[in-house]
C-alpha cells in the first residue's frame, strides 16, 4: 500500500513539474494569449481561411533564439491522415522582421477561426500584426507547393527504399540458389 501511495506521490510530483516547465517555456500555455479574436486581425484571419492548415509557428520558441528562427513557419496541414506531416515554408530574407516576434496559430478546422497565441509582453502588436500580414501571401502560394513537394519526396525516397529491399532480396536470393544441391 506504501508502494502505491508512493508512486502516486512521485507520478503527480512529475507530471506537475513537467506540466510547468512546458508552461512556462518561452511559447508556453501559462505565458501566451490568444489575439486571435482581436477586430485588428480580421483581414488576415479572412486571408488565412482557405489555408488547408491548422497549426502554424512562427519565431523563436526556445530559451536560445536562433538566427534561423526566422526562416521559416512551420505549417501543420489538417486532418490526422499519413499526409499530416510538418511542412517548412521558407520565408526570404527580406521578409523577416527585423525585432522579436514569435507566434503560434491553431484551429480545429479550415472553416474555423484562427487562435493567435503570443506572448504579449514581449511582443508588440504593430510587429505581430505586420508579421502575420506579410506571411499570409507567401503561406497562401507557397504551402500547398512545399506540401506537394514533401509528398512527391516521400513517394519517391518510399519507391526508392522498396527497389532497394527487392534488390537486395533478389541478390540474396541468387546467391543462395547459386551453391549446388
Amino acid at each position: 500500500m506504501r508502494a502505491l501511495i508512493g508512486f502516486g506521490v512521485i507520478s503527480a510530483t512529475v507530471s506537475l513539474t513537467l506540466g510547468l516547465s512546458i508552461g512556462l517555456s518561452p511559447m508556453g500555455f501559462l505565458r501566451t494569449t490568444n489575439v486571435g479574436d482581436l477586430a485588428e486581425l480580421a483581414s488576415f484571419q479572412e486571408q488565412l481561411r482557405p489555408l488547408n492548415a491548422c497549426e502554424l509557428e512562427y519565431g523563436p520558441h526556445s530559451r536560445r533564439p536562433s538566427p534561423y528562427s526566422y526562416a521559416s513557419v512551420k505549417v501543420m496541414p489538417c486532418g490526422f491522415d499519413s499526409a499530416r506531416r510538418a511542412v517548412y515554408v521558407r520565408v526570404p530574407a527580406e521578409m523577416q522582421p527585423s525585432g522579436h516576434v514569435a507566434f503560434d496559430l491553431s484551429r480545429s478546422s479550415t472553416a474555423a477561426p484562427w487562435k493567435v497565441f503570443v506572448v504579449k509582453d514581449e511582443v508588440s502588436f504593430p510587429v505581430l500584426k505586420q508579421t502575420l500580414e506579410q506571411l499570409a501571401p507567401l503561406l497562401l502560394t507557397e504551402f500547398p507547393a512545399q506540401q506537394q513537394k514533401d509528398i512527391d519526396d516521400r513517394a519517391r525516397w518510399d519507391l526508392e527504399r522498396r527497389q532497394r529491399a527487392d534488390t537486395e532480396r533478389e541478390r540474396k536470393e541468387a546467391a543462395s540458389e547459386s551453391y549446388p544441391k
